[in-house]
């Protein structure tokens, strides 16, 4: 325990220098906003269906010369039931990105918890995450993300590998995530999330289109397949 302990303080404490230690450096810099929202036939992510229902993704970010903080939500729209808002910070130095999410889920039928951070009792999970990407050069992406405190078991790893490729009408993603052994996302070694998403730009008119997602999905470990469309605004 006192491990875990200690190998959580180290993670948190390298994060948030490498996030936070050139806010003050970029006070020059103009602080920008952005925000948008996806609605998607279904929600899954990493593999795994949260909901069983159409959902609204909406977000909202400040940048500070690519330090980001942002709100996103995953709202169901078939009745009651589980509902999300995560927070989460970021910092881009040019092939990686470091993040620490804070994911809180809740049902919307029982007064909520959000202060609650108590261990074995807290809905919260949080998870650092480094994003290793070649971007337009090598269109090459790595995620390596672990769940190191909260409702979540204790680290459950995630690892993503990704390869994009353009085409003459929008791109195409391919996938492949993997959990190297039992935790949140299955209970052993196993491949979950495992597809491709096909990217383009519908024109509406001449100075709007609007960006359509169509993803398939394979969980080979739950042997589950989904064909999932999302919009975005």
């Amino acid at each position: 325990m006192r491990t875990n302990v200690k190998r959580v303080k180290v993670l948190l404490i390298f994060l948030t220098a490498v996030i936070w230690q050139g806010v003050i450096l970029g006070q020059e810099n103009v602080l920008q906003f952005n925000g948008g929202v996806d609605v998607v036939s279904r929600y899954v992510w990493r593999g795994l269906d949260f909901g069983k229902s159409p959902s609204f993704q909406p977000y909202v970010e400040a940048d500070l010369k690519g330090y980001k903080l942002g709100v996103w939500g995953a709202y169901k729209t078939d009745g009651a039931g589980w509902q999300e808002t995560d927070i989460y910070l970021s910092k881009s130095l040019k092939y990686v990105t470091f993040t620490i999410f804070d994911y809180y889920s809740y049902l919307d039928t029982l007064k909520g918890t959000f202060f609650n951070h108590k261990k074995g009792e807290t809905a919260h999970m949080l998870e650092g995450q480094i994003l290793l990407s070649g971007e337009d050069k090598v269109p090459l992406k790595l995620l390596l993300s672990w769940f190191f405190y909260g409702a979540a078991p204790d680290n459950s790893f995630y690892i993503e590998g990704s390869y994009t490729k353009s085409l003459s009408n929008g791109s195409l993603d391919v996938f492949v995530g993997f959990t190297p052994h039992s935790g949140y996302y299955a209970d052993k070694a196993a491949f979950v999330n495992v597809g491709c998403r096909y990217n383009r730009n519908i024109a509406i008119t001449d100075k709007f289109s609007l960006p359509l997602k169509l993803s398939l999905i394979l969980n080979p470990n739950e042997e589950h397949f989904y064909l999932v469309a999302g919009f975005s605004f």
